[in-house]
This record gives C-alpha cells, structure tokens and sequence, in this order.
C-alpha cells in the first residue's frame, strides 16, 4: 500500500494497526540480540517500546470499531521515508555492541519523526475530510511522542558522558579541508592501531585488523605528502585524541574491556568519518571520507564477531 493513495478512514487505520504492529515485533527481536550480546540497557528500551507499540495497536482496533470501521489485517507494510528525516542513527542502534540507550533512544525519535511526517502528509493529500482529521490526530501523537522520546534521550546522553568522561570530544564540524580531515583520521587511526597491538597477544586473531588499519594509515600518509596542514580547530580534535590515548593506556592490563574500547573508538571513528561525509560540501573531503567510513565499517564487522559470546 503506498502511503499517498491513501483516501479512506479505514484504509488509515489499517496502517496505523500495521505499523504498530510491525514495530512491537521489531523492538522484541531487537531486545533479544541485544541480550544475546549482554547488552541490557538497550534491551530493556526496546522492551518497553514493544509493549508501548502493543498497547498503541489495541487502541487503534478500538478506535475503528467505535467508528465502525472494518480493518484489514492482511495489507502490505507500507513504506515511507522522508528525505528531510534522518535515517543516520539506526544502525548504530541496532548493533548489539554500538547500542546504547541513547543510541536507541536517538533511533526512536527517528521513526517517530518519519511516522509523522507520513501522517502529514497524508491529512494533506486526501480528499475525504474525515481521513484527513484522523491523520492530523495520528500525526499529533507522534509529535507528542517525539517530544518525550527527545527528553529521555538528552537525559541518556548526560548520563552516559558522565559515564565515560575520557571519551574524546571531537567535532567534525572543524573539518574543513582535506589537509584537516588527513590530520584527525591519522592521529585516530594511530591510537586504534596501539591498542590493537597491545591486543595481539590476548587475540592473535587480530593480526587480520592490524594490517588492516597499518593499510589504512599507509594511504592516510600518501594522501597527506610530506606534510599536513590543517586548522586551530583540528589541532583541538587531535589534542582530545592523544589525550584520550594516554588515559586509556591503564587499560592494557585488562584485555577484555580494552576489546570493548577498541570497539567503542572503531564505532568513534565511523560515526566521524560518516557525519563529515554527510555535512562537507568539499568533494575531495566527502570522498575521503567516505573510503575512510568503508574502511571503518569493515574493521567493526571484524570486532563484533571477536565479541560475539
């Protein structure tokens, strides 16, 4: 069913059942692969989230019957996705690893964005006046929802940078030319490829991703020449780096939480190669970082089968 011919009350409805419905299952087996990777506190939201979907689905059911209308329980899942919402935050989510309660959070407001702007979409494009007034409900209830979902994730973000006050706070807004962006992925790149060394040992299987990221590093220093010059901004980003590095260095003692940080720093250094891909308007820039975003992609496949229990 495409969400643009939608015209009648009831075909409205049955989208609304739908999604719901859909989501509640989503949110189930995304709790049970995060529990299946010890991850908890991602769990326990999508839990929730599914009994909230649930519990949205019986509401829409009652809705129709008192307005005596028939819903179909069989209709194709509708897809839609708005151009002006982002998608960035879902597959970060949905990692059993990568997620984190802000994550998910982050990923909830997502959908309820997309959802209402479905809903809008629809109250305007319907000629039947009664479908229009439902669609501006269902879109008032997902503006609604964004807006707690919104709260919760600030409060998620707080806590979890009081959680890990050692993380490196980098901003790929500083980057600005190619010589910025050379700068911050080599001196990224150098402190993930010191702690997969001091890993081999534990994880001889990690020899695979060390020369990978030596590769990496290689072509980072090709690009770059016999020299780097970047902005008063980047050196900020690189000095939050090595400063990172040198609090983490206690770490090595302890093999498995340096894995768990390796694996946060890997995820660090794609979700900055992907918004710089997202945000530059220099070309060279995007496409660097884009070869940089592949390469980091790849080296957290690696990781997560290593952490698989």
């Amino acid at each position: 069913m495409d969400g643009i011919n939608i015209q009648l009350s009831a075909e409205l409805l049955c989208v609304a059942q739908q999604l719901a419905r859909e989501n509640a299952q989503r949110y189930c087996e995304f709790a049970v692969e995060m529990r299946g990777y010890n991850n908890e506190a991602s769990a326990t939201i999508f839990d929730q989230m599914a009994v909230v979907e649930q519990e949205r689905e019986q509401v829409i059911i009652e809705w129709a019957k008192v307005e005596g209308l028939q819903l179909n329980a069989d209709i194709d899942s509708i897809q839609w996705d708005d151009p002006g919402v982002s998608t960035e935050y879902d597959s970060a989510a949905r990692d059993p690893v990568r997620s984190t309660a802000y994550r998910v959070l982050a990923s909830l407001v997502h959908n309820a964005d997309r959802a209402f702007s479905l809903y809008t979409h629809i109250a305007a494009s319907t000629a039947d006046h009664m479908t229009a007034e439902y669609a501006e409900i269902l879109a008032q209830e997902e503006l609604d929802r964004a807006a707690q979902l919104r709260s919760l994730r600030r409060r998620a973000w707080h806590a979890e940078r009081r959680a890990h006050p050692e993380d490196p706070d980098i901003e790929p807004t500083a980057v600005q030319s190619p010589g910025d962006l050379l700068a911050t992925s080599a001196s990224l790149e150098r402190c993930v490829l010191a702690n997969l060394a001091a890993l081999l040992e534990d994880y001889p299987q990690l020899q695979q991703l060390i020369t990978h990221s030596e590769d990496v590093i290689s072509e980072i220093e090709k690009l770059a020449g016999a020299s780097i010059t970047s902005g008063e901004a980047t050196g900020s980003n690189i000095e939050a780096i090595e400063a990172y590095g040198r609090s983490i260095a206690p770490l090595k003692g302890d093999p498995e939480e340096l894995l768990r940080r390796l694996y946060a720093d890997s995820d660090r250094c794609f979700m900055f190669y992907d918004a710089i891909v997202m945000h530059s308007d220099d070309e060279t820039v995007m496409l660097q970082g884009q070869r940089l975003a592949v390469a980091a992609q790849e080296r957290l496949g690696l990781l997560r089968e290593l952490m698989r229990p």
